[in-house]
């Protein structure tokens, strides 16, 4: 899934910003602060 892009330098500084985003998004909610999952969200 990750390997998508994998070698694409045109995109390795987007990837690493979404990889980043996503990382806070699986911990806290955007919304109301409050830690969860995007797996059972």
């Amino acid at each position: 899934m990750e390997s998508r892009y994998e070698g694409d330098a045109d995109f390795d500084g987007v990837r690493q910003r979404l990889k980043s985003e996503y990382r806070v998004a699986r911990q806290t909610c955007p919304v109301c602060s409050n830690p969860y999952d995007l797996r059972r969200a």
